[in-house]
């Protein structure tokens, strides 16, 4: 029974609450799915999460699963949340 889990050590029993095949199904469909929507969506700016400003995408960093391709947070905010957690 045990072994049809993950473990996850913040989860009840320390496993995961879906088992190992549902994991594996979804994960499937998911990938399936974000295939089939195909390109990315262009865009010339974005708004970071953080700051607030809207910045060139040069000014981002890549993520390849985000539907623009783009990180979150510009690469300066990047560098100061970077320095933060590690100091």
């Amino acid at each position: 029974m045990e072994d049809d889990f993950n473990k996850n050590k913040n989860g009840v029993m320390g496993l995961q609450a879906v088992c190992r095949s549902c994991t594996s199904e979804y994960t499937q469909l998911y990938k399936e799915k974000r295939k089939q929507e195909g390109v990315k969506k262009q865009v010339s700016s974005k708004v970071c999460a953080r700051c607030n400003f809207e910045k060139p995408r040069s000014q981002y960093g890549k993520r390849t699963v985000s539907v623009d391709g783009l990180a979150v947070y510009c690469k300066p905010c990047t560098r100061v949340i970077r320095n933060i957690r590690r100091p």
